[in-house]
């Protein structure tokens, strides 16, 4: 393969363009699943994360919500592949999970998105230090949305959503 070739490896660049003006892309492995909304179109997603194209900022803090509730890793956690370390790739477990697609007609997922756009907030609202690990950034923002209420808020709504 030539360079180009490798770094588009199966199209996974390409196939980005256009760029869908909300997405949501998730850790491809680890032992805590983190998900997040994008709506830059200036990024581009390299091959640690998976995205997912969405119809609109409501659906896509939907979505991010749901992957980053606890209730959903805990589910994920037992169909995952066990490595020296522990729990490792999220890809293909979560697929195996009944996520409703979004509705904007029920109100079970109007209400996780809006409690996905406050988590959001909180987390934007994080002071995050120069020079920190990825582990110690993402414990600081979980912290953060604990103290807000929101991750036991959301927690509660997609603990429901599961198990319809």
């Amino acid at each position: 393969m030539t360079l180009a070739e490798q770094l588009d490896y199966q199209r996974k660049l390409t196939k980005q363009f256009p760029v869908a003006p909300h997405r949501v892309v998730f850790a491809k492995s680890g032992m805590t699943l983190a998900a997040a909304r994008l709506s830059d179109p200036q990024i581009l997603v390299e091959n640690t994360l998976y995205w997912a194209a969405a119809a609109t900022a409501q659906e896509a803090h939907y979505l991010a919500a749901v992957l980053n509730s606890d209730s959903t890793l805990r589910r994920v956690a037992a169909l995952q592949s066990r490595g020296q370390f522990g729990r490792r790739h999220f890809d293909k477990a979560l697929f195996a999970l009944p996520i409703p697609l979004f509705d904007p007609g029920e109100a079970l997922h109007v209400q996780i998105a809006e409690g996905g756009q406050r988590a959001e907030e909180v987390a934007a609202a994080v002071a995050l230090p120069a020079n920190a690990g990825f582990q110690r950034l993402r414990g600081l923002m979980r912290d953060a949305l604990s103290a807000d209420g929101v991750a036991s808020e959301l927690d509660r709504r997609v603990e429901g959503l599961l198990t319809v």
